[in-house]
């Protein structure tokens, strides 16, 4: 038995073996005690805060929670011990318990980090002014005056941002809120007085007033103002003149307006003003009659019209709006009369002009020859008597007391009144003679016409067959043609004829015609009776001769022609079969009639068919050629009687197939052949394809053939095939990459079946090394620096935290969306079916410092002061410029400086982050003091603050009153004086201060402060 206390180390001990018979023997054995059980762990996670400096520390101790071993724990660690505001969140840990003989082992704990202390608020009160809106706007930024957080701030924001007009009455109370990067808040509250020194915009527009009947007009100051407006509001506005007279027509005055806003600002704008004269003058007219002279024109003038026209200012000129009359003025005008001042005004009236026409037409007419028209009768119109009668307003009417002329009249000359009257009712007469003739022939109405040949080839026409309706405008007297007679000469063409009419009084007229004469009866034909015969020796056909058809006809016939698409004709020859003739005759008009007989050839020879020979075949399908055959005529199907047809399903074993073939007379014979039909070789199946890492035999895996035989044969690679019959042979020596191998089954008769599979050979791929840890400061981005693989593909496994890869197979490649923490990068590397090598890389984002130089600093020469910086982490500082510093590598220095100097302070943590900050330290000629404050418990600017007093701590304050009486004294001046004395407050005044900085030689400073309430 062995424990412990045993554990590597080597034990002899004494083997003995007894057999039945009770023989013995014993042998050494050596016996090497190792333990190989590692550590049993248990862990608790943890909350851990941050504190005010935003870090926090555990020990491993606080995470173990009962871990042991059987022979002892060793040690116990954490892989971090340290976290800040970084890690605030849940955080990954290992825990790791080491046992007194080396076995160790590692468990992961979640450590909750949680930042709970809110930020430290820090306001200033603000005097705001409004701008021309009415509005002023301040920023969280501007009321903050240095508020911080241990872990930095996320958010600073103001209960109020926007102020206007109705804010101005008092200081407002905002609230300033600061929620840090952990989501706590804090705030305070600031004073905010808002100020409107905004004078009003002053908008104006010219105006136009005009002159009332007295002379004079007035205006209100809205009548200038055009939109004036203030950023808060208007009190009132008023003018420096509103009233104006005549003497300001026409010459423009200049006037200003004046604004004043609720807050007393006061501006100005000047305008323009025209005063005009808008009154017309008051007219008083009479009406008229003119009258028209022989041209039909008549003028008048304004002054005929006027009857006593005024204008208060005087009429300059009086004008019409039509002084000029015409034809087209007759009767009563209404025109418009017009009285201009002397200020352009002008008014109208309508007034009443009569203008009358009293002069007659002048008639020009002429003597006419009437001619009867087609109708026997003619009507004259005065317009073609009147050549050129007229008046000068225009005619109204003309009109002729005898109008209308029919065959009676032929020969006459007859006297006619002409009479004028213009558009006015003045009236003209004059008389002018007529001669009346009819001159017009007959009309002859009659039609060109066709006639048809009777029997015996002639035909004879009457003008009354052609006439269908000759008449004349007074009667016609007699009509007749001058042909009638047409025979078999003129059949077929166009013949001229003329048709002739008279009339009562000797006029005559004449109207060519066309005759057409036609033949339509048809020739008369004599046809042969049908034909039969057999056919020639080894003919499809034989020659046949016959009669050829005759015809007669009324005049001649003309030819006769076969129209049958045979082009057979007696003496051809006919084919097997029936065979129909077609003849057609013409006469000398085209008429036709047609004849058509059959000539029949009988066929009494048979066909002789043709079979291939017997055939073998290893397809399912068999296509083959129908037989062939030999006729005296062809054209015949053969078709299958038995077997199986072409291009179906044979089975294995004999198939016989039987034809036949028939001629259209019946006469018909058959043939046969046999199919023999062989069975396939089984369809061939090599295996799977396979693949391998560094395993160079393999076993073939092919089907075992039913039908034929199966052969091995490498295609492609390296190997060799122990037998290469066998379906599961046996293949060794292949070589790094692919083998591809052929299964092949053949019967020597039907087509081979062919498969093929594949073997690929891989070598294990190169160790996967994913590059050295390493930690950088607070950035997105970093480049990966595996090494490159020989064998295998590299591929990059993104960790669980987030960050994208730009390339994962890029060995080098670029990640981004880097944040602040731990990242763990995976590098594997595969090869086929080859086992998976696989490094990890850690990246840790850490982050840069918060450094603080502190505030502003304010010393009197000669004298230093200490500079202290500050981190969020842990840090190694160093200040600049070193000329006036001691100690300058220490979070504490001292400065020296002889003018006014800003210093920088850089902070590097462990991993090499630097931030810097900036402190400036000035150097005074002297104190830059309030001299008023207002104590009246509004909260704002209640105290006498002395912010630069800060600065020097051995200060010495003193304040006395007008009568030399000590009222306030403070050393260091850490609470700021109110106002008061014995705790009761003073009145309003002055008073009086002695301020001694204790600073070398410095002289104390002394001056007054006054107390407002």
């Amino acid at each position: 038995v062995f424990d412990c206390t045993d554990a590597g180390t080597t034990q002899t001990i004494v083997l003995t073996v007894t057999d039945p018979s009770g023989n013995t023997d014993t042998a050494l054995a050596y016996i090497t005690i190792v333990d190989l059980s590692a550590p049993v762990l248990i862990t608790q996670n943890l909350t851990i805060y941050l504190d005010s400096l935003g870090a926090a520390t555990i020990t491993a101790d606080s995470v173990n929670n009962g871990t042991y071993d059987s022979c002892g724990i060793a040690s116990l660690s954490i892989s971090t011990s340290s976290f800040t505001c970084a890690d605030t969140g849940a955080n990954t840990i290992d825990f790791i318990a080491a046992d007194v003989n080396g076995n160790a082992d590692t468990v992961q704990v979640i450590i909750t980090v949680l930042d709970t202390q809110p930020a430290v608020v820090i306001g200033q009160n603000l005097t705001l002014q409004l701008d021309a809106s009415g509005q002023a706007t301040t920023t969280a930024l501007a009321v903050d005056n240095g508020s911080f957080d241990n872990c930095g701030i996320a958010l600073v924001s103001i209960s109020q941002s926007t102020f206007s007009c109705a804010d101005t009455a008092a200081p407002q109370i905002i609230t300033l809120y600061v929620e840090d990067v952990s989501g706590n808040i804090d705030s305070t509250t600031v004073l905010m007085t808002i100020e409107d020194n905004v004078a009003p915009t002053v908008v104006t527009t010219n105006f136009t007033v005009g002159l009332d009947s007295f002379g004079f007009a007035s205006i209100l100051a809205d009548s200038i103002d055009d939109g004036s407006s203030d950023n808060c509001s208007i009190e009132s506005i008023w003018l420096d003149q509103n009233t104006f007279s005549c003497a300001n027509v026409n010459n423009p005055v200049t006037i200003t307006l004046f604004v004043r806003d609720v807050s007393g600002n006061i501006n100005f704008g000047t305008a323009v003003v025209t005063v005009i004269d808008t009154i017309a003058p008051q007219i008083v007219v009479q009406n008229d009659t003119a009258y028209l002279d022989s041209m039909g024109t008549v003028s008048i003038a304004a002054t005929l019209l006027n009857n006593g026209t005024w204008d208060s200012c005087g009429v300059n000129y009086l004008t019409l709006s039509q002084g000029a009359f015409d034809c087209s003025d007759f009767g009563t005008q209404t025109i418009i009369f017009s009285a201009t001042d002397f200020n352009g005004n002008t008014s109208t009236a309508n007034v009443d002009i009569t203008i009358l026409d009293m002069i007659a037409p002048t008639i020009i007419i002429q003597d006419l020859i009437v001619y009867l028209d087609s109708f026997g009768v003619a009507s004259i119109t005065a317009d073609s008597v009147d050549i050129g009668t007229w008046d000068s307003c225009g005619m109204a009417s003309i009109i002729i007391d005898s109008s209308s002329f029919n065959c009676a009249n032929h020969n006459d000359t007859l006297p006619v009144i002409f009479t004028a009257t213009d558009i006015h009712g003045n009236v003209s007469f004059d008389t002018a003679t007529f001669y009346i003739y009819d001159t017009l022939a007959p009309f002859i109405f009659a039609h060109s016409d066709t006639f048809y040949l009777d029997s015996a080839g002639q035909y004879v026409v009457s003008y009354t067959q052609l006439n269908d309706s000759t008449s004349d405008n007074c009667g016609v007297d007699s009509m007749y043609l001058s042909d009638t007679l047409f025979t078999c000469l003129t059949v077929d063409s166009i013949v001229n004829i003329w048709f002739y009419a008279h009339d009562i009084h000797g006029n005559l007229d004449s109207l060519e015609l066309d005759i057409t004469m036609l033949d339509t009866i048809r020739p008369q034909f004599l046809c042969p009776d049908g034909i039969i015969v057999s056919n020639d020796f080894d003919q499809c056909g034989a020659i046949v001769s016959f009669t050829f058809p005759t015809a007669s006809d009324n005049c001649t016939v003309d030819s006769i022609i076969q129209i049958d698409p045979t082009g057979l004709d007696s003496g051809s020859f006919f084919p097997v079969g029936f065979t129909e003739l077609t003849y057609v005759a013409y006469d000398q008009s085209m008429n036709t009639d047609t004849c058509s007989f059959i000539i029949e050839v009988q066929d009494t020879a048979a066909p002789v068919l043709f079979c291939v020979p017997d055939t073998a075949i290893c397809d399912t399908i068999f296509t083959f050629d129908l037989p062939s055959y030999t006729d005296n005529c062809s054209g015949f199907d053969v078709i299958q009687i038995g077997g199986i047809e072409t291009g179906l399903f044979y089975p294995v074993g004999v198939t016989v197939n039987e034809f036949a073939v028939t001629d259209s007379y019946g006469n018909s014979d058959t043939c046969s052949f046999e199919v023999l039909r062989y069975d396939f070789p089984t369809a061939a199946n090599a295996g799977l394809d396979q693949e391998k890492c560094e395993v160079y035999t393999a076993t073939l895996d092919g089907n075992d053939p039913l039908v034929g035989i199966g052969i091995w044969t490498r295609i492609a690679g390296v190997g060799t095939i122990d037998d290469t019959l066998d379906n599961q042979a046996i293949i060794s020596d292949i070589d790094t990459g692919l083998t591809a191998l052929e299964w092949r089954i053949e019967n020597s008769v039907c087509p081979v079946e062919r498969d093929t599979m594949t073997i690929i050979e891989y070598v294990n791929p190169t160790a996967a090394n994913a590059g050295l840890d390493t930690s950088i400061c607070d950035t997105n981005e970093v480049f990966l620096t595996a090494v490159e693989t020989d064998f295998g593909y590299g591929r990059w496994i993104l960790p669980t935290n987030g960050a994208t890869i730009e390339d994962t197979t890029d060995f080098q490649s670029l990640v981004t969306d880097l944040e602040l923490g731990s990242y763990q990068f995976t590098w594997r590397i595969v090869n086929g079916v080859c086992p998976v090598t696989t490094d990890v890389v850690t990246i840790d984002v850490v982050p840069y410092p918060v450094v603080d130089a502190g505030d502003i600093k304010y010393i009197f020469l000669p004298s230093s002061i200490e500079l202290e910086a500050t981190s969020d982490l842990e840090v190694v500082f160093d200040w600049t410029p070193k000329s006036s510093l001691i100690n300058d590598e220490t979070v504490i220095t001292t400065a020296t400086p002889a003018v006014t100097t800003t210093y920088m302070v850089a902070g590097t943590t462990e991993f090499g982050c630097t931030s810097t900050d900036f402190v400036d330290v000035v150097v005074n000629e002297s104190l830059d003091l309030p001299t008023a404050f207002t104590p009246d418990g509004d909260n704002f600017n209640d105290v006498w603050n002395l912010k630069e007093l800060s600065s020097y701590p051995d200060n010495v304050v003193k304040i006395y009153n007008r009568w030399g009486n000590l009222i306030f004294e403070s050393t260091g001046y850490q609470e700021s004086w109110e106002g008061t004395f014995n705790g009761e407050p003073l009145p309003s005044g002055s008073y009086f201060y002695i301020i001694d900085l204790n600073v070398g030689e410095l002289k104390p400073f002394t001056g007054s402060i006054t107390i407002i309430k």
